[in-house]
């Protein structure tokens, strides 16, 4: 009987909810996190070089967001939506990872210089 019931509940669920817009769904959720993902890597491998100070993570000294992050992930997630739609045969995650990666790589190679001047 639950299985009649379950069974039910997903015919009607589907039938009022076409497939297309759950497809679109799940694109918006690999547009969002493949960028983000990436810029996690990247910062604590290449930017960071494993070196996170917990203190600083957890009492707040650090900025809640930098701008290298924001716009890198912005057009990591503008790749991967513009590649799914245009040119779906390819793939969208490599392509997004290595434009978001790279780009968050040289701006924070960039941002982080310029500071280290700054402070000299």
């Amino acid at each position: 009987r639950q299985v009649l019931l379950v069974g039910s509940a997903g015919l009607v669920l589907a039938l009022l909810f076409p497939m297309e817009e759950y497809q679109w769904f799940l694109l918006i959720i690999g547009g969002a996190f493949v960028p983000l993902a990436t810029i996690m890597i990247v910062d604590y491998y290449l930017v960071s070089k494993r070196r996170y100070d917990a203190e600083e993570l957890i009492g707040g000294k650090l900025p809640k967001a930098r701008k290298t992050g924001i716009s890198s992930w912005a057009i990591g997630f503008a790749v991967y939506m513009l590649i799914s739609i245009y040119a779906p045969q390819i793939g969208s995650t490599i392509p997004s990872m290595i434009a978001t990666g790279a780009l968050y790589y040289t701006m924070s190679t960039l941002f982080e210089r310029r500071i280290r001047v700054k402070m000299y």
